[in-house]
């Protein structure tokens, strides 16, 4: 794996598009192939302590520069990062975003009212049995300071229309 494989941006997004919207869209969960590097599972007190939904099951992996968390609750995967290369993350997700997905479709992008440094975009997958995902990006613009440079993505599997399914 390469060094640029490695990092934040890189993790976080295999994490979504390799392994969360492969499993919405009714295959293999997370292969392990996708992620590429080691991880370990919280454990449920520690969980408890960050203030994460229960239950789910939260993973961390060691990226070059940062961790990258994942976390897998209900119909929700999340995964996020601090630091590191946040400020190329947006535009690495959005090119293997649509390199996987073609059909994938921006529905939002706009400025967070209460932190002028985050955006929020959104995107709506409809895959070809007719499942559907909602993917939900907060990104840190290139001026963002402090704990502000961060990145997170949300995949969000949706219940597929009456007749669908």
């Amino acid at each position: 794996m390469t060094a640029a494989e490695r990092r934040p941006s890189a993790v976080a997004a295999r994490l979504i598009i390799g392994g969360a919207l492969p499993a919405i869209a009714g295959g293999e969960s997370f292969p392990s192939s996708v992620i590429g590097v080691s991880g370990r599972q919280m454990r449920d007190e520690e969980r408890r302590a960050a203030g994460l939904a229960q239950p789910g099951r939260t993973f961390l992996f060691a990226a070059e520069g940062a961790e990258v968390m994942l976390d897998l609750s209900g119909a929700n995967a999340a995964t996020w990062f601090s630091g590191a290369d946040f400020d190329s993350a947006i535009d690495h997700f959005d090119s293997e975003l649509h390199r996987a997905y073609p059909a994938a479709r921006q529905t939002d992008d706009r400025a967070v009212a209460d932190n002028p440094a985050t955006r929020a975009r959104a995107y709506r997958i409809l895959f070809e049995n007719g499942r559907r995902a909602v993917i939900e990006l907060l990104y840190a613009l290139p001026s963002a300071t402090g704990a502000e440079r961060s990145f997170t993505a949300r995949a969000t599997a949706l219940q597929p229309p009456a007749g669908r399914r």
